[in-house]
């Protein structure tokens, strides 16, 4: 070796002081201006300090091409072997045992750590550009400090251009530090900031680069030029531009990932002027000869993990005044420079002195993680220059514990020493070892070779078309991923066998890929395989992992970088951030649900990088103790026996799925408590599945003491949730918090009464049954037993008691019973009425509560009308009268009844409080059901009398109606008994219907047939009368009933019979009735009675038409002379209707031909005096009005009422006619008088029963 120092470089003068003083002292700090040749110079005089020395100078670079470039320099000048000087960086080491001066990158430094902790090869160790603050310069100065304790043969020089030397001397014990002087030519910087108003911020740069440029050639240029920018794109426009305004210069791009041998060219003699457009990669460490002209941008890309967000983003930013004159120092090292800066003055004065040091702005994870496994401490403990943040520091902690790398207590896993022996980031490292479990090693190594390294796909900017053409080859439809594999397997299935580098070149530049990107991913692949094949079960898999297994894979190592879509184009991130996919990306115009990214990209926007397609219910199965799950809805399940709630499953903030209802108890331990309460709660409301003895006795005690409750209207008896629930809480362990667990509680424990509760676990107080009896479960109305319900609900529609009805016997129910409720209510109700009348009436029963105590002693309960009742008692007590109108009818829910219907199964068809208008909704549900099955002593009695045949009364023991009960025991209706006519075989047979009104129907007219049949004959001759006489005028009254001659004969002839036998009691005709209707005719004759019947039926249709015929003649005559009289003639004729209505033939009551007699010539009398002196007629019927409206409301619901509101409402209309004689025709009024009183009697009376 030959040691010569070039004499034009400042550092050679100093060349004795510097190996003086490295001889003497373990740490030296050398800096100096950027060209003072301290990078090639150092080396060559550490081997003279130490010319005996058997130890490697190592010495470390930012960057690859500078260890690779700076190692060819130094050996040039040594005139040594290659075997001297060498260089290793990522997948090349081009050293030997021989070498004494090793280039290196810094990161294969730290790589070296992991196996030679001392480093023990090494006599001295150069850090060089040590100002740049990476965050492997940070950390292997904070290592070497550390080491320089156990190595004291060790020497380190901190090499630097521009550079804080006391902090670094302050860091390494004061070291003292030799400062070289730099350039040997002025350099004059100048200010050319681009004038505001530029659309295009990027566009507007270049160009402006390219006008500075122009200007230089104007003044004559004298060197070659070196341009700063930030981005790879702006470089290539640059270029573009350049090539074009200066064809006789030498353009030559310079970035990090531009292919070696195109790098090399910066380097080597042009006789033609050179213009570098470079990244800040030409900042530092490379010296390019020539170089008098610099125009920096300012910018660069400097990546910053934000520790708030977890993203790590790569943003064109400001540089520091530092890198400015860093940049600066690259001219006027082979005459005067000229620095143009393309930014004020002002600009770069507001500048930050120094960067920012990447240890402050990076993940700590693999720093972290390293440190684990080198032993070397908790980082805020360990010598960095400055130390990172805490925030910075926990953070790294929190992915490592997220990726499985270490325990909570910070150890390494099985899975983190693997994890730590990759060079590789520690989130795809985890995705390797996911791989294995997965059965898809063989394609993640692959996928996470290329995401350890950067793109290799790229994209010109003046060929991006073609670029995206032939990056759609292996493009994947759902996966960046993917893509990547699909890429390598494209290769590998071209090149075949025989790879070779020439055919990867073709290859990449046919698809428009970076050589030595893809050359970077064989070399890590390959490196990857080598290392884990030394490891157990890290074997590639046979057959091909599929989508599923691969993603799943994935999700493991970037679970933080899932994403959901939120609207349009916009993801909802982890951390509530939001983001979109990159438009590079073969996902951006599919736009999936979900999307997995292998990182981001902070520009004005976040994008996601390298995106999937994945599935949600993937996350929970691949990172469960990532995500986080909180229950809702806590609830009992009948049906499963257990506690279940709705689930929302979240990760990082992202709603994962929610609603996906879970057993709430094994989800999570903390569930226990609420569980059991929950528990709890169902034992007390027997929701639980299957059959307890404890807890059906239970139950039914707690409901017969709660049904005390509803029948008392209190809530002082039962006890409360709460007492109920510490019975159970008191007896059951905390282990039993569903049935399940209740099960196996009850088998290992043998006590069978521990569970089963007593009145007085129950009841807060005791009471005496006598305080029920005026709440009775049953009451009987009329012959029938109804059971009786019981709610204390206020404000609800059950509020009050309900009466049980079956639904066939509602009709025949009386609904003026069901007003007196029970005696517990009696009090409360007429209390509440008493308090509701006009206050001119109730001032009268003052004090109100002893004058209902007087009134109830009174009067009967249950017996007739209420209000009646209460009416009468008044009247016979307090001597004034209570009119009808003047009780109130807005009673509280309560204290009035509830009508329940229910069928024969005991199954509810409705309910409500009002009778009448239940019955009328559901009067088809009340039709016969064919379909009954009757059962017990009901099928036997309805057996033993149907299928015979009866000419005669043989019906001893027949009962009226036969029970039918549910499968309750409660009665469901009844069906009863009826004589049924059978025309053809003129006999009677006995048939039961469930329907009372229709069993009536059919009773009547079979007893009917069953009294003719002695008198065939006389029938005969009667039929033949009545055949002959309804053929004149007068039967046309019956024209409206739409009948033909043979039903209007048969209708007349049902009509002598029904009178003849009138009047006919209701069910089964007795044996002695029977025989003496029988008899009685006999002896009168049956055809002689019938015979008379039809004489007054004809003479009543005659009357009729002579008093219809007056009525017409009279209005006509009134016509003729112009008398004008009122218009009446309508009213008059339907009073003749009301008289003898053209069906009374169809009537169930008997007609009085006598009464219709007086009736119509009191119609004729009228007629003949409301002719002469039509005022005086009007004046009496104002006297009528009011009774005549009644009797029109009547007949309109008159289908609609109940068989004692009917006879109740045809006593009312007989009164009326009775009056209305009185009024007009006084000379035809019989012995009894009526007057308004007595018709406003009747009709209250009427309306009570209806």
């Amino acid at each position: 070796m030959i040691f010569k120092y070039p004499a034009h470089l400042p550092i050679s003068p100093e060349r004795k002081r510097i190996i003086t003083t490295l001889r003497n002292n373990q740490v030296v700090i050398v800096a100096g201006d950027t060209g003072s040749g301290k990078t090639t110079q150092l080396p060559k005089m550490c081997i003279e300090a130490f010319p005996d020395s058997n130890l490697v100078i190592g010495c470390t670079q930012p960057r690859r091409i500078a260890a690779t470039s700076v190692a060819g320099r130094v050996a040039e000048e040594l005139q040594a072997g290659p075997a001297t000087v060498g260089y290793k960086i990522r997948f090349h080491d081009h050293t030997s045992k021989e070498t004494k001066i090793k280039f290196m990158t810094d990161g294969v430094l730290l790589a070296e750590t992991r196996s030679d902790r001392l480093l023990s090869q090494y006599g001295v160790i150069i850090i060089d550009e040590a100002h740049e603050r990476s965050l492997n310069i940070d950390f292997l100065l904070g290592y070497l400090k550390k080491l320089l304790k156990y190595r004291r043969d060790l020497k380190v020089v901190i090499s630097s251009a521009t550079i804080d030397t006391s902090a670094f001397a302050k860091h390494f014990d004061d070291a003292p530090v030799i400062s070289v002087s730099g350039r040997t030519y002025p350099v004059t910087v100048k200010y050319r900031p681009p004038e505001d108003g530029d659309n295009d911020e990027s566009e507007s740069l270049v160009e402006h680069c390219v006008a500075v440029v122009k200007e230089l050639f104007d003044q004559r240029v004298e060197g070659d030029l070196l341009i700063f920018l930030a981005t790879e794109r702006e470089i290539r426009q640059c270029c573009k531009l350049l090539q074009s305004h200066f064809p006789h210069c030498v353009v030559l791009p310079l970035f990090g990932r531009l292919p070696s041998g195109d790098q090399r060219k910066i380097f080597q003699p042009q006789k033609k002027i050179k213009i570098i457009v470079a990244t800040n990669v030409a900042e530092t460490s490379l010296t390019v000869p020539g170089i008098r002209y610099v125009i920096d941008s300012g910018l660069a890309r400097i990546s910053y993990y934000n520790v708030r967000a977890k993203t790590t983003s790569l943003p064109v930013t400001k540089i520091s005044q530092a890198s400015c004159d860093q940049r600066k120092g690259r001219c006027g090292r082979v005459g005067p420079g000229v620095c143009i800066r393309l930014y004020s003055e002002e600009d770069y004065l507001d500048r930050q002195q120094f960067t920012l040091p990447e240890l402050k702005r990076s993940n700590l994870a693999e720093v972290i993680l390293q440190m684990i496994s080198l032993k070397l401490g908790d980082p805020a403990d360990f010598p960095f220059l400055e130390p990172p943040f805490n925030t910075a520091i926990r953070e790294g902690y929190r992915l490592l514990k997220e990726l499985g790398a270490i325990t909570g207590s910070r150890k390494l896993t099985g899975y983190g020493k693997i994890m730590a022996d990759l060079p590789i980031d520690p989130c795809i490292s985890r995705v390797i070892l996911e791989a294995r479990q997965n059965n898809c090693l063989r394609e993640i190594k692959i996928i996470a070779s290329v995401l350890a390294i950067a793109d290799p796909r790229v994209r010109p900017a003046d060929s991006e078309q073609d670029a995206d053409n032939a990056h759609k080859t292996f493009a994947h439809p759902h996966s960046d991923f993917m893509s990547f594999l699909n890429l390598w397997n494209l290769y590998h299935d071209q090149a075949g066998s025989h790879k070779s580098w020439s055919k990867l070149k073709k290859f990449c530049k046919a698809s428009f890929l970076s050589f030595q990107r893809m050359r970077e991913w064989f070399d890590l692949h390959d490196q990857l395989t080598r290392m884990l094949s030394k490891r157990q079960g890290f074997s590639d898999n046979s057959g091909d992992g599929d989508y599923l297994q691969i993603h799943k894979a994935l999700i493991t190592g970037f679970a933080r970088n899932l994403a959901m879509k939120k609207n349009g184009r916009i993801y909802q991130g982890s951390q509530n951030k939001e983001l979109m996919i990159f438009p590079g990306s073969g996902q951006f115009a599919k736009s999936p649900g979900w999307i997995l990214g292998a990182s981001f990209l902070e520009t004005n926007n976040l994008y996601a990088l390298t995106v999937a397609s994945i599935d949600p219910d993937w996350i929970k199965q691949c990172v469960p103790h990532l995500c986080k799950y909180s229950w809702s809805n806590p609830r009992w399940q009948k049906k499963t026996g257990q506690v279940v709630a709705d689930e929302t499953a979240s990760l990082f903030g992202l709603v994962i799925s929610s609603g996906t209802k879970v057993d709430f108890v094994k989800r999570h331990r903390k569930n226990s408590k609420s569980a059991r309460e929950i528990f709890i709660q169902a034992l007390i409301e027997g929701e639980l599945k299957g059959s307890y003895s404890f807890l059906t006795h239970n139950l039914s005690l707690i409901k017969k003491w709660q049904n005390s409750e509803d029948r008392m209207r209190v809530r002082n008896l039962v006890a409360d949730d709460l007492i109920l629930s510490e019975f159970y809480d008191s007896r059951l362990p905390d282990s039993v918090c569903d049935q399940r667990s209740l099960n196996k509680f009850l088998k290992q424990h043998s006590d069978p009464e521990l569970l089963v509760m007593k009145d007085r676990d129950i009841l807060i107080r005791q009471i005496d049954d006598r305080e029920l009896v005026d709440f009775p479960t049953r009451t009987t109305i009329g012959s029938t037993e109804i059971r009786l319900e019981y709610q204390f609900a206020p404000g609800t529609e059950r509020d009050g008691v309900t009466f049980r009805i079956p639904l066939q016997m509602a009709k025949t129910m009386s609904p003026e019973r069901f007003d007196w409720l029970v005696p517990g209510f009696i009090d409360e109700k007429v209390t509440y009425l008493f308090k509701s009348l006009p206050k001119s009436l109730r001032k009268k029963l003052v004090p109100v509560n002893e004058s209902v105590a007087r009134v109830l002693d009174d009067i009967e309960f249950g017996k007739g009308s209420l209000l009646t009742a209460l009416e009468q008692s008044i009247l016979k007590q307090f001597r004034f009268l209570v009119a009808r109108d003047q009780w109130t009818r807005e009673l509280p829910p309560h204290l009035t009844p509830i009508f329940l219907l229910f069928d024969e199964h005991g199954d509810e068809i409705c309910s409500g409080r009002n009778l009448a208008e239940l019955i009328h909704q559901n009067s088809r549900a009340m039709e016969p059901d064919p379909s009954l099955v009757l059962r017990g002593n009901a099928e036997k009695i309805v057996g033993k009398w149907q299928h015979t045949e009866y000419v005669t009364w043989d019906f001893a023991g027949l009962p009226s109606r036969v029970p039918i009960f549910t499968k309750t025991g409660e009665t469901a209706g009844y069906l009863y008994g009826a004589l049924q006519a059978d025309q053809q075989k003129q006999t009677i047979q006995v048939v039961f219907e469930n329907d009372p009104e229709k069993a009536s129907r059919i009773n009547r007219e079979g007893t009917l047939f069953l009294l003719r049949i002695p008198f065939k004959d006389q029938y005969k001759a009667l039929k033949k009368l009545c055949s002959t006489s309804f053929s004149g005028p007068s039967t046309l009254i019956f024209a409206k009933l739409g009948l033909d001659r043979n039903e209007l004969v048969r209708l007349v002839l049902d009509f002598i019979v029904a009178s003849l036998f009138a009047p006919l009691d209701e069910g089964i005709i007795e044996e002695s009735a029977y025989l003496c209707k029988i008899e009685h005719l006999r002896k009168t004759g049956f055809f002689k009675e019938g015979r008379n019947i039809l004489e007054q039926i004809l003479a009543s249709l005659r009357q009729r038409r002579e008093v219809e015929s007056q009525l017409t003649a009279l209005f006509e005559k009134s016509r003729s002379k112009k008398h004008f009289l009122p218009p009446l003639e309508q009213e008059f004729m339907a009073e003749i209707d009301m008289i003898l209505p053209h069906d009374f033939l169809l009537s169930d009551f008997a007609l009085d031909f006598n009464q219709v007699e007086r009736q119509l010539r009191g119609i004729s009398l009228r007629a003949q005096r409301f002719y002469a002196n039509p005022d005086k007629d009007a004046k009496k019927k104002r006297q009528l009005e009011p009774h005549l409206s009644r009797l029109i409301e009547g007949q309109k619901k008159k289908k609609l009422l109940s068989a004692d509101a009917l006879r109740e409402f045809v006593l009312y209309q007989s009164m009326f006619n009775e009056f209305k004689l009185q009024l007009f025709a006084p000379e035809l009024t019989g012995k009894n008088s009526i007057s308004s009183k007595k018709l406003d009697h009747q009709w209250k009376t009427f309306c009570s029963t209806s």
